[in-house]
């Protein structure tokens, strides 16, 4: 369950994430921002690989992302694109691994409804599974879909200390969805500090899939995540845990 569940996590939620005060505050215009992260072993301070993030607003909402994933040499590991076909898409995202062929990913049907797509390797044929949500008033959500309803929840001045909320995340490679619990943990200087974990007890203790992520209250931007990694080295090995450190350059 470990190496299933944690394994998808973080691309799924944490691949782009900026933001300024004019977003929340009615701006009609279109800016692109580009940033980077650097995955790192959370004890040794090892580089693991890198990220390059391209994201694109559009009158304050996000309208198309793209993330680079490198190895500490600079080689190209994989790439996640994200094109909202509406100002409240939160589904549609798509993962490519240059390496081994794996995609996965959430398109919208004719109808707007989610349906998750994935295949393992190059040489597979994708397998496709509709996502429906049945009767429950829990707001879910997949890709990068996850970073901009907090990042909504914080430009809001909402989630101050103390406060949880509760999501659901589809994981496409898996074929299935998953409920999780945010809880505020505080804020001090500005920084808003979030535990993110499995809703279920039996399945967070199993997984051990818990995130702790650090943003910025005034500009819903991402600027810390510590927890498992989406991602495989050149040999094919999970990486395990990382600390990702964001650096914006405007």
């Amino acid at each position: 369950m470990h190496a299933h569940l944690t394994a998808f996590i973080v691309l799924a939620t944490f691949a782009g994430a900026t933001g300024t005060p004019a977003d929340a505050a009615g701006d009609t215009s279109t800016r692109t921002t580009a940033f980077d992260g650097v995955a790192t072993h959370p004890e040794t301070g090892e580089v693991l690989y890198r990220e390059s993030h391209r994201v694109t607003l559009r009158a304050g909402q996000p309208h198309q992302a793209e993330t680079i994933y490198t190895s500490p040499r600079g080689d190209r590991w994989a790439v996640l694109t994200t094109h909202y076909t509406t100002a409240t898409d939160r589904y549609t995202y798509r993962f490519q691994d240059f390496r081994t062929g794996k995609v996965h990913g959430v398109k919208l049907d004719a109808q707007g409804r989610p349906v998750m797509f994935s295949r393992s390797h190059a040489d597979e044929p994708l397998e496709e599974e509709r996502y429906e949500p049945g009767k429950t008033s829990v707001v879910s959500v997949a890709g990068q879909g996850f970073h901009w309803m907090l990042r909504e929840q914080i430009l809001a001045g909402q989630l101050p200390p103390g406060a949880d909320l509760e999501f659901r995340l589809l994981l496409p490679p898996l074929s299935d969805y998953f409920t999780f619990q945010v809880q505020a943990l505080g804020e001090e200087q500005g920084k808003v500090r979030l535990n993110v974990d499995l809703d279920n007890f039996f399945l967070r203790w199993l997984a051990k899939a818990g995130m702790g992520v650090v943003y910025e209250r005034h500009t819903g931007r991402l600027l810390e995540y510590v927890g498992p990694s989406s991602m495989t080295d050149d040999g094919g090995d999970l990486i395990d845990n990382v600390k990702i450190v964001y650096r914006y350059t405007g």
